[in-house]
């Protein structure tokens, strides 16, 4: 009998079985598909309202706490918690254009799906690890939004969070002293990381459910993690936007029906 034409579709189902097999071979190939699926023509309408704000920063020496480009609303009171990723995105621009920031952002999306792997490989037996990544991959970029906004960076540091927390439940290790800085720089980056922080509270109490006593280090941690949301350029009234944004989107208001 003869055997199958190498050069045909047998062939190629093989190699790829063997890429599915390999535990490290595959697990890159999806991490450099997301980063292919994301150089994508820059099409953020938010992108310019970002750039402009950087610019209007650096040209006052100071963080926007009014609204300066809405004719509607000009001079009410706004809470630019995103100054971080604005004046990032601006350098980047003005180094490279659109260019640069569309593979800025694909990078940012594919160290995602890095993370998401190295916590697939410490929750995940050996054997399915390659194939379980493959299918979250090929599942979750269907709908995979690669528009140019600052919840990518809420991706990442969520993401390093549970590594830095299922790694701490796990040895105990002294990463977890890191949480504190990466919550100071998340807090001024972009709302979303009010999450960071209810997830360092989740996490403590899970621990105190299962052990029946408080973790000193985390609850030290814990502490140190809120004080961190204190520090941006609004003060308390910077920690408690988040929970106002999500009453404004709450229910059938306007904001959440046809914005």
């Amino acid at each position: 009998m003869r055997a199958p034409d190498k050069t045909g579709v047998f062939f190629y189902i093989e190699m790829l079985k063997k890429i599915i097999e390999h535990k490290t071979t595959a697990p890159a190939l999806a991490v450099l598909l997301v980063f292919i699926l994301g150089l994508q023509k820059n099409y953020s309408a938010d992108v310019g309202f970002h750039l402009r704000s950087a610019e209007w920063i650096l040209q006052n020496h100071k963080i926007i706490s009014e609204d300066h480009f809405t004719y509607t609303s000009e001079g009410n009171k706004y809470f630019d918690l995103q100054w971080l990723y604005q004046l990032t995105l601006y350098f980047l621009f003005k180094l490279g254009g659109d260019a640069l920031l569309v593979i800025f952002n694909a990078s940012a999306i594919s160290f995602c799906f890095f993370l998401a792997w190295k916590r697939y490989q410490n929750s995940v037996t050996q054997k399915v690890q390659s194939v379980l990544f493959l299918f979250f991959v090929l599942f979750g970029v269907q709908a995979l939004m690669f528009e140019i906004r600052p919840h990518v960076l809420s991706w990442i540091f969520l993401s390093l969070l549970l590594l830095i927390l299922e790694g701490y439940k796990r040895t105990e290790n002294k990463k977890i002293y890191v949480i504190p800085p990466l919550m100071l720089i998340w807090a001024n980056t972009h709302s979303l990381s009010i999450l960071g922080l209810i997830v360092v509270l989740i996490f403590h109490m899970g621990i105190y459910f299962e052990q029946k006593k408080w973790d000193r280090k985390l609850f030290f941690v814990t502490l140190l993690s809120l004080g961190a949301f204190f520090i941006n350029p609004y003060f308390i009234d910077g920690f408690l936007f988040p929970f106002k944004q999500f009453l404004i989107i709450k229910g059938g208001a306007l904001q959440k029906e046809y914005i």
